[in-house]
């Protein structure tokens, strides 16, 4: 044999493979992305009981990804690890078929994980403005979508030549269909900027811990992983081939980074409904902000036309263990003659009609003003109060 024919290192073997740690680098991903999302499936149906239409639509992308990962399944008995051109043409033709569902399941996953997020955001919203906003994104991702989908359906006649180059098919310039995945990965890349940006002056002004705002835009912050993963698949369809070898090579297989983004996409949506589970390790808690018992943050005008003034009540919390204020309203009936007294006592009850030293230092008169003595939920009250007068002329 001369030195010509011999052998080098870039010459393609039939005993080469890169089955096992394809499968294996996808896999992990996937089992990652599946721990991550049935904990929030999990936290939302079993520990907040508010399985919502976010959480629907995180489940389709989840069993969209499921799906894809199960193709890949199938293309390891046709020629997934293996140089294309040690492929059978029969193999060849089932493993494409399988690729292009696969590149159709991951941009519905996609689109149903964005709508998820969207939907999220909209339960936490608080203005009108920011809910448009969110449901014109939801409009947008799925005029997109569709459109993506257009776009690969309608490339060539018969459909079977998208995979199959031997098929005698009618297809629009390539440079065309490099332009249109372009143009959905560019509008992929808008969405998830948009969608890791707008939660942050949400969750910043809600009445939560300093801890607990941070740890949610951390997590939330994740989904600029999925953008910098959007970055890299734009570049290997700028250097499309399909003459390439997708069936050896990992980074050639455009479908291969639209699982990866997918699945990163999962966990970065899915982190942040964990924080019920992870509160015990981090120390996370989600008390509200409230000003000291006693004070009154406003008056409002309730229906019988009696002022009623909002207090926080101090409960116990069964979520997290931790104390937490729950909002109370009742009513304070004010005197006309604006002779105000308010009985004081330390009797431990408020159905005790035993007076205190105090109220045998105080002239008391038949003034309207009264407190209303109530109970919490507990059967415990106010333990003691104290004595305010306001006389006028």
């Amino acid at each position: 044999m001369s030195s010509g024919d011999a052998p080098t290192a870039n010459t393609p073997s039939p005993e080469d493979t890169s089955l096992a740690w394809q499968l294996g680098v996808l896999t992990a991903i996937q089992v990652l992305a599946l721990t991550v999302s049935g904990l929030r499936i999990y936290s939302r149906v079993f520990l907040a009981k508010a399985f919502g239409w976010d959480d629907g639509c995180m489940s389709g992308a989840v069993l969209s990804a499921v799906v894809s990962w199960t193709l890949y399944l199938y293309q390891s008995q046709y020629g997934l690890g293996v140089h294309k051109v040690f492929v059978a043409p029969d193999d060849l033709w089932k493993y494409g078929a399988a690729n292009f569902a696969q590149t159709i399941i991951n941009l519905l996953g996609l689109g149903l994980l964005k709508i998820s997020l969207c939907f999220s955001l909209i339960r936490l919203s608080r203005t009108k403005m920011y809910t448009w906003i969110l449901w014109g994104t939801i409009a947008f991702v799925s005029i997109y979508t569709i459109f993506a989908w257009l776009t690969l359906f309608l490339y060539c006649q018969p459909l079977s030549g998208f995979w199959d180059l031997l098929a005698g098919a009618k297809c629009y310039p390539i440079w065309l269909f490099i332009r249109f995945a372009l143009a959905n990965t560019a509008l992929s890349i808008f969405t998830d900027i948009l969608l890791a940006s707008l939660p942050i002056p949400i969750i910043w002004q809600l009445q939560l811990k300093t801890k607990v705002r941070v740890y949610l835009i951390i997590m939330l912050a994740l989904g600029w992983g999925a953008v910098g993963i959007g970055v890299v698949k734009a570049i290997y369809q700028i250097n499309y081939n399909p003459l390439a070898d997708t069936t050896y090579y990992f980074g050639v297989g455009i479908v291969n980074w639209a699982f990866i983004q997918l699945n990163v996409s999962i966990i970065a949506a899915c982190a942040p409904q964990l924080k019920q589970i992870l509160s015990p390790l981090l120390g996370l808690t989600t008390n509200y902000k409230s000003a000291p018992y006693g004070n009154h943050s406003c008056n409002l005008r309730n229906t019988t036309g009696h002022s009623v003034s909002r207090r926080y009540m101090k409960q116990d919390s069964q979520a997290d263990k931790a104390d937490g204020f729950e909002l109370d309203e009742q009513p304070i009936v004010r005197s006309e003659n604006y002779d105000v007294r308010a009985h004081a006592g330390d009797s431990g009850d408020f159905g005790s009609d035993i007076p205190s030293p105090l109220d045998k230092m105080t002239h008391r008169s038949d003034s309207d003003e009264t407190i209303t003595r109530m109970r919490s939920q507990n059967g415990k009250g106010i333990m003691r109060t104290t004595e305010v007068i306001i006389t006028t002329a």
